[in-house]
């Protein structure tokens, strides 16, 4: 259940929260005071702070008023008004009270971290380590009143060493919300704090228990909604988007896993390429918005992340480096649901073979093959990233191997995907354009989400002959069916190997993956994630057992086996056409490059040089009995 918290609820805590500022002493001054003397003999104005002391009298408020609730619920304020209490009542009063001083702490400093974290530098503030061996207790207000003078404490010491309040008061309310995160197993009579979504309504800063973000290491990035009924074609591409949105949603808080990657139907890296303007932009501008919306409507924690090159690339390889881990950093994040996308990836991952890849780009692909397999990868289920390319065959081919999955969007290409797209470009303002409606004709029939495990798909046989060369071999060698399927696959691959050496062994990995995916290709019940109460509220056991009967109930009457193929077929096709493409890339270049070239030299011949070059060959080929006439 949803609680919104107002400006009202606030207002009645403004006073408390301004004593924080004003009132609450570090040996002997103010926090008001403590940054004041940081300002180089200015007036206290600096943004950064006065960004600080409005995050801390804000979050004060709405600690403070989680905390009211939690007293009101818990029959916290019952007890306290008792004239007698008996020992077993005592005991009571004590924990439901250190349970209410640990939910203010945890809200004040979720709410410091969420509105400092797109203004400090994350590398700087996470070398920033402070000794914080126990937390202040005694109530919600005493509380924040002991760890402002923490805090301020930090502030007057770390100063020195050049580092800002901001980045101070970053890492230290990150350490407190984590230690208090560690701890809160430990806390008696939780349930009216966890079982509640506390909103604050002029943002979208959510606490859900203790699994709201504690790390907060997300910059804000703000995206145009768009309405997934007006993507136009790219039918599989727009269903892995949709598949991949609810799987994520699957995931378990409490336990860190994903019941869907379990069952080996999460895809956590993509790659979708295009022609330009065939709509992966788009896409991923609805994308983002289904995911928001459907993660806000349970209350369950969320962001979205955009690696870009103007904010990663930089002159330096070890920067780039740094910036690439600290976006890695924001996904890697167990407390929250993440969308990430990387736009024009061909030039933040470019391949570092190429005679344009830099310094700056190397260190980048460096870092995201460490995040992405290596010892520091964390695919929980959590977690979701997906590039976009115009340019496939300049991606780095490591980071391409890497992936799941390759989606390619074609754009528009039956009638009625031309037709829709038309009536989108036309537009309902447009009345009196007089041009009338097809007759009989439904909009945007065609464009539905629709199943591919639901019938066969259009890969019974593989398309490029040189995959369909193999499997006709194969076919002749072992024959085809249930029985034969690990015979017939052991025979095809070997016939590929043979065609196509870069064939290895994460491409049959790759192929049962997507088969997996297939198996899970279906619609969940329409509510799933409408309610809490419907799906998210369930352990993760429960969240297993339903999904495993609704994939029984999906595979009624389909063969693994030809899925397991018609995976194979698709990933096989697309493999060999990003190989000729990239050849084909290349060859282009290389034919621009020299044509160039040739020109330059024409050019930087002056008409005297021509005329003269000219008449020299004339003269040979006169004298020459073998030359051309």
């Amino acid at each position: 259940m949803i609680i919104p918290i107002t400006q009202e609820d606030l207002s009645v805590h403004l006073e408390k929260a301004q004593k924080l500022i004003s009132d609450t002493r570090f040996n002997g001054v103010t926090l008001e005071d403590v940054l004041g003397s940081l300002t180089d003999n200015q007036p206290f104005n600096s943004v950064p702070d006065q960004r600080l002391i409005q995050s801390v009298l804000r979050g004060a408020q709405i600690a403070l008023e989680v905390a009211r609730r939690y007293h009101a619920e818990s029959g916290l304020d019952e007890l306290h008004t008792r004239p007698k209490r008996t020992s077993t009542i005592r005991q009571e009063y004590s924990q439901k009270l250190k349970t209410s001083s640990s939910i203010s702490g945890f809200v004040f400093s979720s709410y410091i971290l969420a509105t400092l974290a797109e203004h400090v530098d994350h590398t700087t503030a996470g070398e920033i380590k402070l000794d914080i061996s126990d937390l202040p207790s005694g109530g919600p207000f005493e509380t924040l009143v002991g760890l402002m003078t923490v805090l301020g404490q930090a502030v007057k010491s770390l100063s020195h060493d050049d580092r800002k309040p901001t980045e101070i008061a970053y890492a230290y309310f990150r350490q407190v919300a984590e230690l208090i995160k560690d701890s809160h197993e430990d806390l008696k009579y939780t349930r009216p704090f966890v079982d509640h979504t506390f909103q604050y309504e002029e943002s979208d800063f959510t606490i859900n228990g203790f699994t709201v973000d504690t790390v907060m290491l997300r910059p804000k990035v703000s995206f145009r909604r768009f309405d997934m009924d007006k993507i136009v074609s790219n039918r599989r591409a727009k269903n892995q988007t949709v598949r991949t949105i609810d799987h994520m949603l699957c995931y378990d808080f409490q336990t860190g896993k994903n019941p869907v990657l379990e069952l080996g139907g999460f895809a956590s890296l993509s790659i979708m390429e295009s022609e330009p303007g065939s709509g992966k932009t788009l896409l991923e501008r609805a994308g983002n918005t289904m995911f928001v919306d459907k993660a806000s409507a349970v209350g369950v924690p969320h962001q979205v992340v955009a690696f870009t090159a103007e904010e990663i690339l930089s002159s330096y390889q070890a920067k780039s480096g740094e910036q690439m881990r600290a976006r890695f950093d924001l996904i890697n994040n167990a407390q929250l649901l993440t969308r990430a996308t990387m736009d024009d990836a061909d030039q933040l991952v470019l391949d570092r073979g190429s005679s344009e890849s830099s310094e700056a780009t190397q260190g980048a692909v460096s870092v995201a093959l460490t995040q992405l397999d290596g010892v520091f990868s964390q695919r929980n289920g959590n977690w979701t990233l997906t590039l976009l390319t115009n340019l496939l065959h300049r991606i780095d081919p490591a980071i391409v191997s890497r992936a799941d999955n390759i989606v390619s969007m074609p754009g528009p290409e039956t009638k009625e995907d031309m037709m829709d797209l038309a009536k989108i470009l036309i537009g309902d303002d447009f009345v009196d354009s007089g041009i009338a409606d097809p007759e009989g004709y439904e909009y945007f029939a065609t464009q539905k989400i629709q199943s591919l495990s639901g019938g066969k798909d259009t890969y019974a046989k593989p398309k490029h002959p040189v995959i369909l060369e193999a499997f006709e071999e194969a076919l002749r060698l072992s024959g085809f069916g249930p029985d034969e399927l690990i015979t017939f696959i052991g025979n095809w691959f070997v016939a590929i190997k043979e065609r196509h050496s870069s064939f290895q062994g994460r491409n049959i990995q790759k192929i049962f993956g997507s088969a997996k995916r297939r198996t899970m290709d279906f619609d969940f019940p329409s509510d799933l994630f409408s309610d809490r109460k419907h799906f998210i509220d369930y352990g993760y056991d429960k969240r297993l057992a339903m999904i495993k009967e609704w994939r029984k109930e999906n595979m009624k009457g389909q063969s693994y086996t030809e899925i397991i193929i018609e995976e194979a077929c698709h990933h096989l096709d697309t493999m060999m056409n990003i190989s000729e493409n990239q050849f084909s890339k290349d060859v282009e270049e290389a034919t621009y490059r020299m044509r160039v070239n040739e020109q330059a030299q024409r050019n930087s011949f002056s008409d005297d040089e021509l005329k003269e070059t000219y008449e020299f060959l004339k003269e040979k080929f006169e004298k020459d009995e073998h030359a051309p006439a």
